[in-house]
């Protein structure tokens, strides 16, 4: 048996990593248990999606597949820590500014018939490789990841996940954020104002909880769809830390799957609930400013490949500045 087939067997589904290793604020909010060095570029890592999390697994009775936002956060996760124990990024005193710079997921058709028995965790195994690693000034500056993400019961590969990050020490990245602020003609850090309720039912984008809908409300024009963006600062995953100065990633990211499913459920006619992410690249070009009117720009365009599936490509656009590129494929589960 070789030594990766030892490891994996071997794998801690039974605890968390700690809160701080994976920059979160709670045990609950961290979904790595394990982690383990087989290489200087490769990792192994157990993940564990609760059953009752408020935002990956809203349906408590039953689960089929998996919530890309899940997978993502996976890997996310995996990111800090990786970054920390092997390229030696100091854990102390929060040192740097981690940037999502660009974003690349497959989830594997099969993996979203995949049912998880009720009374039982949902474990993920994470296989992931440093493929690139960028240098600056003595120290990692940047790093690029490929993850593949394994059902540990069935074997079956849930998706592949490619990450590429920089890191910012954070004295100088608040030099760059307060001149980035007062250029835009915004406030650096500013307390994040609450948003109204949504126009949108939860059913309309594939959610069961009014209050994890990330849109206002969506508009039909020149046969796509416009979207004013919802972020609300209570929210405890969409905003886990009260000191963020720019709306993070993973929360724009939750938008895009939102307006993707609720375009495609429209020009679809059928319910949202019948569609899933299967691909995802995104590119974030640009900070996304808290406080500041975003847009979400949709367009819809068969798939030649598969008639199941259809691509949305959105952009997030404040003040008519370009935040991030999203090009989703979403597929019909019959």
């Amino acid at each position: 048996m070789t030594e990766n087939n030892n490891t994996l067997m071997n794998l801690d589904f039974e605890r968390t990593l700690p809160i701080s290793l994976v920059h979160k604020p709670s045990n609950d909010s961290v979904l790595l248990t394990d982690y383990v060095a087989i290489s200087p570029n490769e990792t192994i890592l157990g993940a564990q999606i609760p059953r009752s999390h408020c935002l990956y697994q809203e349906n408590i009775l039953e689960s089929r597949g998996y919530d890309i936002a899940a997978l993502v956060e996976i890997c996310r996760q995996a990111c800090f820590a990786i970054a920390h124990n092997q390229f030696g990024l100091s854990l102390a005193e929060n040192r740097y500014q981690f940037l999502f710079r660009e974003l690349k997921v497959t989830v594997n058709p099969e993996a979203l018939d995949i049912r998880h028995p009720i009374g039982r965790f949902i474990r993920v195994v994470v296989n992931s490789k440093v493929e690139k690693e960028t240098r600056n000034a003595g120290r990692t500056a940047g790093l690029q990841w490929r993850y593949v993400l394994t059902d540990p019961t069935s074997s079956t590969e849930i998706a592949v996940i490619q990450i590429r990050q920089n890191f910012v020490d954070r004295v100088q990245w608040k030099r760059i954020r307060v001149d980035m602020c007062k250029q835009r003609g915004v406030q650096f850090q500013a307390p994040i104002e609450v948003p109204e309720d949504s126009e949108l039912k939860p059913a309309e984008v594939a959610r069961w909880n009014p209050q994890n809908i990330a849109l206002l409300r969506v508009t039909h024009k020149d046969g796509g769809y416009i979207a004013l963006a919802r972020f609300d600062p209570r929210h405890p995953v969409l905003f886990d830390r009260p000191t963020a100065d720019h709306i993070f990633a993973m929360t724009q990211l939750e938008a895009s799957r939102q307006l993707a499913i609720y375009a495609t459920a429209k020009i679809k006619n059928i319910d949202a609930f019948r569609l899933k992410i299967i691909k995802c690249d995104a590119l974030f070009i640009s900070m996304c400013e808290l406080n500041t009117p975003t847009e979400l720009h949709a367009k819809l365009s068969k798939n030649e490949q598969n008639s199941s599936v259809m691509t949305v490509s959105i952009q997030l656009i404040q003040s008519g500045r370009t935040v991030s590129d999203f090009s989703i494929d979403v597929q019909e589960i019959i």
